[in-house]
């Protein structure tokens, strides 16, 4: 299949033809570069298989009888010579067809852009008044030295930038010596699925109000961080731990004050005693 197809459009309304025969005339002026020849009658002709013309034009149709039909019409158009030998179709292209590359003349009766084969071997003067610039580079070697620096070396290195480390990492490196890696996880997590601010400062406040908050009420950071957990707070306050601390602490039972009763059978012995007055344990 053709990837390109030129047109003349030009010659194309002066021989009134439309798209489709255009197309198709300059697909069989192109094609006597590589189809087989035979002279016939004196005249060099060049089998066209009309399977060929499908193939190698798909957008101009894809039946035979439409490419039978624009044969016709190139050929009462004196563009073509047909001849058919067995059951091969054998094309020329008339004298006519051959000005299809070929420029209107001017008014001189010349090409208006001759061909350049035509002006090998003729000396073309340059204009009066003008001189041929000198040929000269525009960036000319040194003349001292082979060893000229390229554009890589004019260029300085400079150096990659570092990498710079996530807030997490930064996190987990300033507070892993005092509260468990696994718990600043777990904070940081529940601040973000709270909508909490994710900047350094932030978390900052938030892990220095735990450890405030853990040397307070003594009880350690990944307490306070469960406690916030637990009770869904988007930030923390050292009082919200201890009102909560207080209310999970289990109160003591309340004892009822009850009137003292003697054990049996006291009236009696105190009775005996002061009766017996011989008797000095009391």
């Amino acid at each position: 299949m053709q990837f390109t197809i030129y047109l003349n459009q030009p010659r194309a309304l002066e021989w009134r033809l439309n798209l489709a025969q255009a197309v198709f005339f300059s697909y069989l002026y192109e094609s006597q570069s590589w189809c087989d020849s035979q002279v016939i009658d004196e005249d060099v002709y060049y089998w066209m298989s009309k399977e060929k013309v499908m193939e190698e034009l798909p957008v101009l149709t894809d039946k035979p009888d439409t490419i039978k039909r624009y044969l016709s019409a190139l050929e009462q158009a004196n563009l073509i010579n047909r001849k058919v030998i067995g059951n091969r179709i054998f094309i020329s292209i008339t004298a006519k067809g051959k000005l299809w590359n070929r420029k209107k003349l001017s008014e001189s009766g010349r090409e208006k852009n001759p061909p350049l084969s035509d002006q090998v071997g003729k000396k073309i003067p340059p204009k009066q008044g003008k001189k041929s610039p000198l040929s000269r580079e525009k960036n000319p070697p040194y003349h001292n030295t082979n060893d000229q620096p390229t554009n890589d070396q004019n260029k300085e290195s400079k150096p990659k930038k570092t990498a710079k480390p996530s807030l997490h990492s930064r996190m987990i490196e300033r507070y892993s010596n005092s509260i468990p890696e696994s718990s600043i996880d777990d904070a940081l997590e529940h601040r973000k699925a709270k909508g909490a601010a994710n900047t350094e400062r932030s978390h900052t406040m938030f892990f220095d109000e735990v450890l405030q908050c853990s040397q307070e009420l003594q009880i350690t950071p990944s307490a306070v961080i469960d406690i916030v957990i637990q009770r869904d707070w988007k930030g923390i306050n050292t009082e919200w731990v201890r009102n909560h601390l207080r209310q999970a602490r289990p109160a003591a039972p309340v004892v009822q004050n009850q009137p003292m009763i003697a054990p049996p059978n006291s009236r009696q012995a105190v009775s005996d005693s002061i009766t017996n007055i011989h008797d000095t344990d009391w």
